[in-house]
């Protein structure tokens, strides 16, 4: 609210979103605990599709991860670098 960021989303999509227990777009599993001082790379926050629209329909529950990865950029972009390590990963 102190941004002037768009906030729609009701506490109850978001928690049913959680209690789902898994990412919505990756399908992985939240983990939700983690040694005191580390974040969980597992654990469940909020990713804006279109970030200048603010928290509002378009956003998803993701894993932290993801949400990092993805960053400022899309899911093709992340698509392109998982790919990449992969491919990397198998050489």
């Amino acid at each position: 609210k102190k941004a002037g960021v768009p906030f729609s989303l009701s506490l109850d999509k978001i928690t049913a979103s959680i209690q789902a227990g898994v990412c919505e777009v990756t399908g992985i599993p939240f983990v939700m605990s983690a040694p005191r001082g580390v974040h969980s790379p597992w654990a469940p926050t909020l990713d804006r599709r279109f970030p200048a629209l603010g928290y509002t329909e378009h956003t998803k529950v993701v894993c932290w991860i993801y949400n990092c990865s993805k960053g400022n950029w899309t899911t093709e972009d992340v698509l392109v670098l998982a790919k990449a390590v992969m491919a990397g990963e198998s050489s």
